[in-house]
């Protein structure tokens, strides 16, 4: 059994639910919540919205058709045995379970556990892993600490970024809501599966973090206020509800980015695709020669067609890269993703 601290993703398996929305029934979706305005406010509003989604790129996103009981759970595991059969491995080979999407139904035990027994895995260590967009990078070097430890051999990574209907305010109170509020109108929803191996592939990690912009982006949970100092952001639209100064967001984490990229990334023609969380395509584009990176070499294509997916969208991004045969085996990969907290990444690898 090779053993060392280098790895390689064996496979990826993505599902998604049935209802692929363009951006109106995206707005007619979210125009049943309460809205305190008036007729003429709440049209601004939602024109508003509609103009702001074009401009940022997002075409479609896919949701869950509950009402025909589809569910989270069902395109997690379907995820997970796509990307076992697709690396042609029996659930018993699989050492360690990470399940990391900030999507999750259970506080305790980890939900690693649960996915882990409903995929017949019952000998495998299990924990979760949270931090926000950047949870599957964190796991990917989890993994490669674990395989330098020599305890296992092979690593099954899980995200279920399943929002829509549960994370979105209950009620719209004015029209400069907006500002924190139209980050979620870009949410889609996705699960993946990632299996990783060891290999003489060598990876590369960097990050750079600001942790005074962490009421940026947030998502409180019941109690909140007795673990966090009184705060004009957290909490706005109330608990286990997502607000996102988007805008305030991307302008702090550019020039981080930026900075990290020049003194620790690779050189722009010694990689082949750059890979970031997509939560904006033309921020992104924007700022690409900021950061040095060509557009050719920027796939942005997750955002076009499933929108912000959270910690699903790297590894959606690679899956749908290799199904385009933009990348094969022997590409060289950076991954440049901005999350909240602030922190942003470097990640160079050959798949």
């Amino acid at each position: 059994m090779l053993i060392s601290n280098a790895m390689k993703i064996q496979s990826i398996g993505l599902s998604f639910p049935s209802l692929r929305l363009d951006n109106d029934q995206v707005i007619e979706l979210f125009q049943s919540q309460v809205v305190s305005l008036s007729m003429r406010e709440s049209k601004k509003y939602w024109t508003t919205v509609s103009r702001l989604l074009a401009e940022a790129g997002a075409k479609y996103r896919y949701a869950r058709d509950i009402c025909a009981g589809e569910t989270a759970c069902q395109h997690i595991i379907l995820a997970a045995q796509n990307s076992i059969a697709e690396a042609g491995i029996d659930p018993s080979d699989i050492d360690l379970v990470i399940y990391c999407g900030v999507g999750r139904g259970l506080a305790e035990p980890s939900n690693a556990y649960y996915y882990a027994s409903e995929l017949g895995i019952y000998a495998a260590e299990c924990f979760d892993v949270l931090d926000a967009c950047m949870s599957w990078v964190r796991s990917l070097e989890l993994a490669q600490l674990y395989f330098a430890s020599s305890r296992i051999s092979r690593v099954l990574i899980l995200t279920g970024e399943f929002h829509l209907n549960i994370r979105n305010p209950d009620e719209i109170h004015n029209f400069d809501s907006l500002r924190y509020n139209f980050p979620g109108y870009t949410i889609g929803e996705a699960a993946t599966a990632t299996i990783i191996e060891p290999s003489p592939n060598g990876w590369d990690f960097q990050y750079i973090s600001r942790p005074e912009y962490s009421d940026l982006c947030t998502i409180p949970l019941e109690g909140y206020e007795s673990y966090v100092r009184q705060n004009d952001k957290i909490g706005i639209n109330g608990v286990g509800k997502f607000v996102s100064f988007g805008a305030d967001l991307f302008n702090q984490a550019t020039p981080l980015l930026r900075q990290l990229l020049v003194s620790k990334g690779p050189r722009s023609e010694a990689v082949d695709l750059y890979i970031p969380h997509a939560a904006s395509k033309t921020a992104y584009l924007n700022a690409a020669e900021l950061l040095g990176i060509p557009h050719r070499k920027l796939f942005l294509k997750i955002f076009e067609e499933f929108g912000n997916i959270v910690s699903s969208s790297i590894p959606a991004a690679i899956h749908q890269a290799r199904r385009l045969a933009l990348i094969a085996n022997g590409s060289r990969l950076c991954l440049v993703p901005a999350s909240a907290g602030i922190s942003c990444a470097c990640v160079t690898f050959v798949l």
